[in-house]
C-alpha cells in the first residue's frame, strides 16, 4: 500500500463516516421529535385521567346527594300519608274550625280596613286643626284639643301597625291552612 491509496481509503472512510453521522443526526432529530410528541401525549393522557377522576368524584357526590334527597322525599311521603288520611276522614269539628279561622281572617281584614280609614280621617282632621291653630297661642283650649287629638292619632297609628302585623300572621296561618287542606 502506498500513501496515495491509503489517503484515498481514509478519505473514503471519512466520507462514509460523515454520511453516517448525518444519517444518525437526522434519526436523532426524528427520535427527539417523537419523544416530544410522546411527552405531549403523556401530558394529555394525564390531564384526561385527572379530569376523569374529578368527574368520578363529582358523580359519586351527586349520587350521594340524590340518595339523600330520595331519602328525604320518602320520609316526607311517609309523614304526609297520615295527614292526608286524617284530612280525608276529617271530622266536622275540624271543618268547623277551618270555617271559624276563615271568618276570623275576614273580620280582621275588615277591621284593618276600618282602622286604616279612621286613621286617614283623623290625620286629615288633625292637619286641618294644626293649620287653623298655627296663629293661636299655646294656652288656647283648641291647641290643647289638637295635642290630645295628635296623641290619639299616634295611638291609632300604633293600633294600625299592630293590626297590620296581626293581619300578616293571619295570612300566614290561612296560607298554611289552605296548603294543609290541599
Amino acid at each position: 500500500m502506498n500513501v496515495r491509496t491509503l489517503e484515498e481509503k481514509v478519505n473514503k472512510w471519512l466520507g462514509e463516516l460523515k454520511d453516517q453521522e448525518e444519517r444518525i443526526v437526522r434519526q436523532a432529530n426524528h427520535v427527539n421529535a417523537w419523544d416530544t410528541l410522546l411527552q405531549q401525549g403523556h401530558d394529555q393522557v394525564q390531564t384526561l385521567r385527572d379530569s376523569l377522576n374529578k368527574v368520578k368524584l363529582d358523580q359519586s357526590r351527586l349520587e350521594a346527594e340524590l340518595d339523600f334527597i330520595q331519602g328525604q322525599q320518602t320520609e316526607l311521603e311517609q309523614l304526609l300519608e297520615p295527614l292526608e288520611a286524617a284530612v280525608a276522614t276529617g271530622t266536622p269539628a275540624q271543618h268547623q274550625g277551618d270555617r271559624q279561622r276563615d271568618n276570623m281572617y275576614h273580620i280582621s281584614q275588615n277591621l284593618h280596613a276600618q282602622l286604616h280609614q279612621m286613621t286617614d280621617d283623623l290625620t286629615k282632621v288633625i292637619e286641618h286643626l294644626n293649620t287653623n291653630n298655627m296663629t293661636s297661642q299655646a294656652a288656647d283650649p283648641v291647641t290643647t284639643v289638637a295635642r290630645i287629638l295628635s296623641a290619639h292619632m299616634d295611638t291609632l297609628k300604633w293600633v294600625d301597625h299592630n293590626a297590620a302585623l296581626l293581619s300578616q300572621k293571619i295570612d300566614v296561618l290561612a296560607t298554611a291552612d289552605s296548603k294543609r287542606r290541599e
